[in-house]
């Protein structure tokens, strides 16, 4: 990756001089309108300007406002001239209601424009709440970007404040080195959806007869945009820098004040966020879902992809931010969430920051990085590099890193280890030394650790792991582990239940930040948990499954199989193969599943409850349907009950587990953590609920969310008038908006929300407040 960055940087253009345009009185509002008339004086609605060239054309000053009107569409670029000041921003922004204005870059009246919205040489501006798009047909290589802020000449720009922006279907370059249609070399450090470049090369390494030697960045803001379905990088902030081989902060200056915060990067082609040249920058709270897989047909050279990093910058930090489902870019081109590339220095921090399903693992310590040290801690990994190779690895080309306290999950397998660039060269005991890894959770199925690496305090799950002095090999007993879910607190399932073995037994680590992934605090001195979260045991999951190995078989075919590998509960069933065999199941609750198979060698099967024929249910099937719900029962009286099924006909009668209902008050231990927001309280009122009691909520975006172990879940709640809608969500995906109105009698202890015939297995119900006086929760079913 280091070699991709510094040829990117041989392949930058220097930038354009800025023309002469009118300068108008400073603290004034100009309104843009599409049926606006560039005549009029642009300082009223009815009098506003209509077209991006007038607005190109003249200079604005500090205070000033260009307001867009809402559902408005520009073609062109938007490149206004002027600056503002240090607490008096020109503001770039939207007025009416509607849909965000639109600025489409448009290359088709224009061959040389590069960017829709373009500031260059300019200080202290605000551009927000605008669409910005740069759509093309084909892969046609020109150099695209949405925003492109430029500094082409010697100085300090301060204060651009880039905000609250959707950057949608930006055409950029996505190849790593391919040929434009001017026959030059261009690749994705050119262009991105959102740019920042600084031509400073005070080394004058491009040997330019009047080099830019001081010009750099001051109060740098990019934050709660929405990057999508764009083909090149997402946010990109770069510079001309030297050849890899030289000291790049020879006479370089770097911006500062750099905040990346917020952002939403989604489908798109390339790396979701690269800083370079900055000092201490700040990469905050920013998710990034889908990289690397847009637009790769017809796409040649699309390599070299990672998710979030930073080079030739100095002690950047990464924290709370979200990578997921980068795309397999093959054998050794990355595709890793995190990296520690090339001229960094100082210190390189990764805390609290949530990765998941990326085909490269999780991160990679760049060979010519020159960094001291890489931090990585209290991060949570969950099937990074599942399904291929590379597994969740950490492949670290330098020495000086320190991992610890991070929740390693997958069902893949873990690496630590080294392989530089060169394959052809091995890495010696230099590049291994003072490399660290204590109190981590590694759970796998296969582990290869360099043996070069000092560990001291894992716990290693599915393999044994490399030599430890205090290793435990045991199972961590997460709550409940969510693999694939997006958002940052689908990590909750990976806190530790009373009995973990991680609990309290790692080694204190006196520079630990502070805190873990969840904010609790942790100590300089006590032992800590292993692993990312520090807090005390959390409850666990209430569970309504049984596997077949505790159901009662009458008959003498019954048989057992396990590891067949197609899906069943606990990878085992058992089988009967004599018609008359049979299954039964004593519990206790008001209803039942039955989980079995459905195939073509199955048949029919009678099903009594209490001794009672309810009904013949047909399991054949045209193919194998692995832990199905073959029947379901409910409404039976609460009480004991007696589940028997026998086999009637087919080759067999396959039976994987029962499934029965559980009620959870919403006062349970399982349930008090899922409140989130300003939660009421009320017991006692004598209608009916279950329990006798209820939490409500009455702000709008309250929620709770719920953790279980099963095959559906119910909310129970109440229907009454003062009840409205709310938005349900089972393993973070949108379900339904419910409404629990009603105009009649207050309804206690309703079922307002059921999702039956999920895999049996760890899920999550989530609810969140759209309308009403209150939401209330009385508790939950789980099947």
């Amino acid at each position: 990756m280091a070699t991709r960055i510094m040829l990117a940087a041989l392949l930058l253009l220097s930038g354009l001089s800025l023309p002469v345009s009118p300068v108008l009185a400073s603290s004034t509002t100009y309104y843009v309108d599409p049926a606006g008339d560039d005549a009029g004086s642009g300082t009223t609605p009815a009098t506003a300007w209509r077209t991006l060239g007038k607005i190109n054309g003249t200079t604005f000053g500090p205070g000033d406002r260009i307001l867009f009107k809402s559902g408005g569409v520009w073609t062109g670029q938007l490149w206004p001239k002027g600056s503002g000041a240090a607490g008096n921003p020109v503001v770039i922004d939207r007025y009416g209601s509607g849909a965000a204005p639109v600025i489409a870059g448009d290359r088709s009246t224009d061959a040389s424009l590069s960017a829709a919205v373009k500031l260059e040489n300019q200080s202290y501006w605000t551009v927000q709440n605008l669409k910005i798009t740069f759509p093309a047909a084909g892969n046609d290589n020109w150099k695209r970007s949405g925003v492109y802020v430029h500094a082409s000449q010697n100085g300090t720009y301060g204060g651009i404040h880039l905000l609250n922006l959707e950057v949608a279907d930006v055409k950029s370059i996505s190849c790593w080195e391919c040929t434009d249609g001017n026959g030059q070399t261009v690749g994705a450090f050119n262009n991105a959806a959102i740019y920042v470049m600084t031509e400073e090369d005070p080394n004058n390494f491009h040997q330019s007869p009047s080099p830019v030697t001081n010009a750099r960045f001051d109060d740098l803001l990019i934050q709660n945009n929405t990057i999508r379905d764009s083909t090149g990088i997402g946010i990109l902030m770069m510079n001309r820098f030297g050849p890899i081989t030289a000291n790049p902060e020879a006479n370089f200056h770097y911006s500062t004040n750099v905040r990346v915060a917020g952002n939403t990067i989604r489908n798109i082609g390339r790396d979701a966020i690269v800083i370079g040249g900055a000092d201490a920058p700040l990469i905050e709270r920013n998710s990034a879902y889908d990289l690397g897989h847009i637009s790769r047909n017809g796409v040649s050279d699309q390599r070299l992809i990672a998710g979030m990093f930073a080079f030739v910058s100095r002690n950047p930090l990464f924290q709370y931010n979200e990578v997921a489902r980068i795309a397999d870019m093959g054998p050794g081109q990355d595709g890793e969430a995190w990296d520690n590339d090339w001229g960094n220095t100082g210190t390189v921090t990764y805390q609290y920051n949530y990765s998941h399903d990326n085909a490269g693992g999780i991160i990679l310590q760049q060979e010519n990085t020159r960094s001291d040290w890489l931090v990585f801690r209290y991060n949570v990994s969950v099937n990074d590099g599942a399904g291929t190779d590379l597994g969740a690895r950490f492949l670290i080309d330098k020495p000086g890193v320190q991992a610890y306290n991070n929740t390693i999950y997958t069902t893949g397998r873990i690496q630590a280890y080294c392989q530089l660039g060169d394959p052809s060269v091995v890495c010696g005991s230099a590049l291994k030394q003072n490399v660290y890894f204590w109190n981590n959770l590694f759970v796998g199925s296969q582990g290869n650790f360099d043996s070069g690496y000092s560990y001291d305090y894992n716990l290693f799950h599915g393999f044994s792991g490399p030599a430890d002095a205090h290793k435990l090999n045991a199972n961590p007993q997460f709550q409940a582990p969510f693999p694939g879910m997006d958002g940052m607190d689908a990590a909750s399932g990976f806190k530790l239940v009373a009995g973990s073995p991680a609990l309290a037994s790692g080694t204190p680590v006196s520079y630990n930040g502070g805190q873990d992934y969840w904010g609790n605090p942790v100590s300089a001195t006590a032992q800590p948990n292993r692993g990312a979260y520090n807090g005390a045991a959390v409850a666990g999951v209430v569970s309504s499954a049984v596997n077949d190995s505790g159901l009662s078989y009458t008959g003498s075919s019954w048989a057992v199989s396990s590891n067949r590998q197609v899906g069943d509960y606990m990878d085992d069933v058992h089988y009967a193969t004599q018609n008359g065999d049979s299954v039964s199941y004593a519990f206790t609750g008001d209803g039942i599943d039955l989980i079995g198979e459905m195939n073509v060698d199955q048949g029919l099967v009678d099903v009594y409850i209490d001794n009672v024929w309810v009904q013949t249910i047909d399991t054949y099937a045209a193919a194998r349907q692995a832990q199905q719900h073959v029947f379901v029962k409910r409404g039976l009286s609460p009480g004991t009950h007696t589940l028997k099924a026998v086999k009637k006909s087919g080759t067999y009668m396959t039976v994987d587990a029962v499934a029965v209902p559980k009620y959870v008050n919403d006062t349970d231990a399982t349930m008090a953590a899922g409140y989130i927001g300003a939660w009421g309280y009320s017991n006692a009122r004598g209608i009916g609920d279950y329990g006798d009691d209820v939490h409500y909520a009455s702000q709008n975006g309250d929620s709770f969310d719920y953790a279980f172990y099963g095959s559906g879940i119910e909310l129970l709640s109440e229907r009454s008038g003062d009840q409205g809608l709310a938005d349900v969500y089972v393993d973070g995906v949108f379900v339904q908006r419910i409404d629990a109105y009603t105009s009649g009698p207050r309804q206690a202890m309703q079922s307002v929300f059921s999702q039956s015939g999920l895999a049996i297995g760890y899920h999550r119900l989530k609810v969140v407040k759209a309308s009403g006086t209150y939401m209330i929760v009385d508790g939950t079913i789980v099947h």
